[in-house]
């Protein structure tokens, strides 16, 4: 089986809970920059995904977002708000995390059982925060924390 390749229009400020549920073949996707919600489920249990690079505008990724994304290694996002729960749980290969965020809330369990989370790149000023943050989501194997300027 190839691999599928989406492009969203580039005026949707919202697409449908569990859109691309189960697109098990979905390997990439180009999301509208005017995108504000990623919804419930969008992309839960994507296998193939591999990164994602969220929209500036966007400030909400809804629950279970990317769970059991297996193959998600890399994730970036610059002014997402909130995180609900389990958006990243069972993303075994997500290994980078780059956020460029102030008060930012997480949900519960965002980053659970992401085996190769060992790194996050995380801005200036939110240390403290995002160690307590990753250091209990399960992660064995999760051990720094990069403060950087990120872009």
């Amino acid at each position: 089986a190839g691999s599928i390749t989406r492009t969203c229009g580039p005026q949707m400020d919202w697409i449908g809970g569990r859109a691309f549920s189960d697109c098990l073949s979905l390997k990439d996707i180009d999301m509208p920059k005017s995108l504000l919600v990623l919804s419930p489920g969008l992309f839960n249990c994507c296998y193939s995904l591999n990164s994602i690079e969220i929209p500036n505008d966007t400030i909400e990724i809804g629950a279970y977002v990317f769970y059991n994304c297996r193959h998600l290694k890399k994730i970036s996002t610059s002014v997402v708000r909130f995180i609900d729960d389990f958006a990243f749980t069972h993303c075994e290969s997500l290994s980078v995390v780059n956020m460029n965020i102030d008060n930012m809330v997480l949900g519960a369990n965002v980053f659970s059982s992401c085996k190769s989370l060992t790194c996050i790149k995380v801005k200036k000023g939110s240390k403290d925060y995002y160690l307590d943050i990753f250091s209990s989501s399960h992660n064995a194997s999760f051990t720094n924390i990069i403060v950087e300027d990120v872009d």
